[in-house]
């Protein structure tokens, strides 16, 4: 493989910046759970059948009907039709921009549960599948706007201390958690494109055959 032709398109990758607005979170706990009536989890299962009906249900058990709202999601029909038949935090644990609003809630305050998944039926798993679980620690130095997903900044008094910013002060701007990659076990690869022909190439291979450079750059985060 001619390393020397793909060497401009892996130096790119490693210059892609992406900017987020980061709204306030919100911290509105989920609805309490109400005096729906009782909704056994296989009653709950058999009665979601998407686009048809959507039923899904909070970690308090309560259940609602969102349907209704399927056509409505800013994500489109089929990333929300993923939760139907299930408890819809799991997703919201991963995708933590529906904590950062109050209207996921609002909505389903609006449609009011129409049953309760007794206590005994839910899946009590909201820590053992956190999927924030294995993200690094973080320099308690850093100024915390969230903690999952990491969003850091450099504190304003420290970042004249050195004119490079030391990484464990580095800002941290994630989406989703920190992958965990235990060296040979896992293999990493790289899919670019160059002159019409497509390569994927590991990061073994990229490592061995591109060589190193040691470049000093001013990144930043915008609004």
């Amino acid at each position: 493989m001619n390393f020397t032709r793909l060497a401009p398109a892996l130096s790119a990758l490693s210059l892609a910046t992406f900017l987020f607005h980061d709204p306030p979170r919100c911290e509105s706990s989920p609805p309490s759970s109400t005096t729906a009536p009782p909704m056994p989890l296989k009653t709950f299962h058999s009665l979601s059948n998407p686009p048809t009906n959507c039923l899904i249900h909070l970690h308090n058990g309560n259940v609602y009907d969102i349907t209704s709202f399927l056509a409505s999601h800013p994500g489109g029909i089929e990333k929300i039709s993923l939760s139907c038949g299930k408890n819809v935090e799991e997703f919201w644990n991963l995708y933590r921009q529906h904590y950062d609003s109050p209207t996921p809630f609002a909505v389903l305050n609006k449609l009011k549960p129409i049953g309760v998944i007794p206590a005994q039926d839910r899946k009590k798993r909201i820590d053992a599948n956190n999927p924030f679980k294995d993200d690094p620690p973080r320099s308690p130095a850093l100024k915390q706007h969230s903690a999952t997903p990491a969003n850091c900044e450099t504190p304003t008094a420290l970042l004249t201390h050195s004119y490079c910013t030391p990484n464990d002060l580095f800002y941290v701007r994630n989406h989703h958690p920190v992958p965990v990659v235990s060296g040979d076990d896992d293999a990493v690869f790289v899919t670019v494109k160059v002159g019409g022909e497509v390569y994927r190439v590991s990061m073994e291979e990229i490592k061995r055959n591109v060589p190193s450079t040691t470049v000093t750059a001013t990144l930043q985060v915008s609004e």
